[in-house]
């Protein structure tokens, strides 16, 4: 595999310090003084955010931006009382197994689960279908509405 060149080297350090600038301003925003969870708002109004304690990286430009836009439908929806980005399902339906987590679960106000991944330029959509379909097996009753959502 070719060396990365300065200006590669460059342009993924960029974008690295662009999503954890996103994710803290997200955080601020949120009022999530740990970085792990806002509860701002929980219960009426805005839903609480729960997000990783590390910025979700996999390499594909525009994958984390796309999944914090879908973190903003949800939130700004009015249907949710939780958004989860990268967490497992077990956060909401204990003992799940396989304990896969979504790129964005949001839970709505009634309990119902839906779930949100966003493809990376390794991922096969059709997998990540599939997956959130049997994911959907595993929430059960709960289970709510799947979508693959493509990068902007």
């Amino acid at each position: 595999m070719p060396e990365n060149t300065a200006s590669e080297t460059i342009s993924k350090a960029s974008i690295k310090n662009n999503v954890k600038t996103i994710s803290e301003e997200l955080r601020e925003v949120n009022g999530a003084g740990n970085g792990f969870v806002s509860s701002v708002g929980e219960g009426v109004g805005e839903p609480k955010i729960v997000l990783p304690s590390k910025t979700h990286t996999n390499g594909t430009q525009g994958h984390w931006e796309t999944i914090l836009d879908e973190v903003d439908v949800m939130k700004n929806s009015g249907d949710y009382k939780k958004v989860y980005v990268n967490k497992g399902l077990s956060n909401e339906i204990p003992g799940a197994k396989p304990n896969r987590r979504p790129d964005v679960m949001g839970v709505r106000h009634d309990g119902i689960i839906d779930q949100v991944e966003v493809p990376s330029k390794t991922d096969d959509p059709a997998d990540l279908l599939e997956r959130m379909i049997d994911n959907q097996r595993i929430i059960g009753d709960r289970a709510g509405t799947i979508k693959v959502k493509p990068i902007k």
